[in-house]
C-alpha cells in the first residue's frame, strides 16, 4: 500500500513543476512587437520582445498615481527609449496598439522629457492581461503633476500595449 504521505509530496511536486512550466512558457511568448521604420541587427522590419527580453534591459521604477488607480502603486520596466534604441528606430512618431486594437498616435519629441517606461510590474506583480498587462506605458505623473494630470497624456498610458509601430 502505498503512503499517504508520499502520494501527497507527488501531487505537490506535479503542481510546482506545472506552474514552474507555465511561468517559463508564459516569459518566452512574445508580448511586444516593434514594426516599421527600424534597423535591429538582423535587418528584419519587425522585431519580437519576450518579457525576459524586456526584464534584460536597464529598469526603471515609478512610483506614481494615475487616473485609473486610487493610490499611487509602484511601476518597474524599460524606458520606452531604451526600447527603440535597441531597434535602432528611424523616427520618433509612433502607432501605439493595444490588444483590443485601440491605437494611440505619439510623437515621442514630445514627451521625451517625461521619460515613459513600459511597465511590466505593478506593486512588485507581473502584470496579466486582466490586470491591464502585460505592459501599460506609463508615465511618472506624480514627479510632474501640473504637465501630465491632463487628457493627452491620459490618452498616451495605453495598458495592454502588444505592437508599437514607428512610422515615417
Amino acid at each position: 500500500m502505498a503512503n499517504p504521505m508520499n502520494r501527497c509530496a507527488q501531487v505537490i511536486l506535479f503542481l510546482v513543476l506545472c506552474a514552474w512550466g507555465a511561468m517559463a512558457f508564459a516569459s518566452e511568448q512574445t508580448i511586444l512587437t516593434i514594426s516599421g521604420h527600424i534597423q535591429p541587427a538582423d535587418n528584419s522590419h519587425e522585431v519580437n520582445f519576450t518579457l525576459d527580453d524586456l526584464q534584460k534591459l536597464p529598469q526603471q521604477n515609478y512610483k506614481t498615481a494615475n487616473p485609473w488607480v486610487n493610490k499611487p502603486h509602484q511601476y518597474q520596466g524599460p524606458l520606452l527609449t531604451d526600447i527603440l534604441k535597441s531597434v535602432h528606430a528611424k523616427s520618433m512618431r509612433l502607432t501605439l496598439v493595444a490588444l483590443n486594437d485601440y491605437r494611440v498616435n505619439m510623437d515621442l519629441a514630445k514627451v521625451l522629457k517625461y521619460q515613459p517606461i513600459l511597465a511590466w510590474s505593478d506593486d512588485g506583480k507581473t502584470m496579466s492581461v486582466r490586470d491591464r498587462g502585460p505592459l501599460w506605458l506609463m508615465f511618472p505623473i506624480s514627479r510632474y503633476p501640473k504637465e501630465l494630470k491632463n487628457t493627452r497624456f491620459n490618452s498616451y498610458m495605453i495598458w495592454q500595449l502588444r505592437k508599437i509601430i514607428v512610422n515615417q
